[in-house]
């Protein structure tokens, strides 16, 4: 696996620590879910961090970590 600057994790301007705690929430999402594997069903299941903490700053640090 290449390694990479951590920064590549962060959406804009978002700092190290919100990023961090992001990915842990999307951890927990993701560890915890039986649903298919659709984009929407897995945006549907994002859906409340995204309410929380914004679009991008939930997706890119995912996509990045991906």
């Amino acid at each position: 696996m290449p390694e990479y600057e951590a920064a590549i994790l962060n959406w804009k301007t978002t700092d190290a620590s919100t990023t961090k705690q992001v990915l842990t929430e999307i951890k927990e999402v993701v560890s915890d879910y039986a649903g298919d594997y659709s984009r929407d069903s897995i945006l549907l299941a994002l859906e409340p961090l995204i309410t929380k903490y914004d679009k991008g700053n939930v997706l890119w640090p995912l996509r990045a970590a991906l």
